[in-house]
């Protein structure tokens, strides 16, 4: 993976940098596994508060044309 450019090698210490742990699986290949919680904390994640049922219809009010998503698929 560090040949490929997916991961970087780090030889001074960083804040954000998780502990990795490379793990033989039974069939011989690979598995890197990853303690993601030192990140996860320093993530800052945007906030998207949910509409409420009135914004919603407020906003279709007049509107002649809907659609149809099915999230599943």
């Amino acid at each position: 993976m560090e040949c490929n450019n997916i991961i970087r090698r780090i030889n001074k210490p960083a804040n954000w940098c998780s502990p990795m742990v490379r793990v033989l699986k039974k069939s011989g290949h690979v598995r890197i596994c990853v303690d993601l919680k030192r990140l996860n904390r320093a993530v800052r994640r945007e906030r998207y508060i949910l509409p409420t049922l009135e914004e919603i219809t407020s906003k279709l009010a007049g509107a002649t044309v809907f659609s149809l998503l099915d999230a599943s698929s």
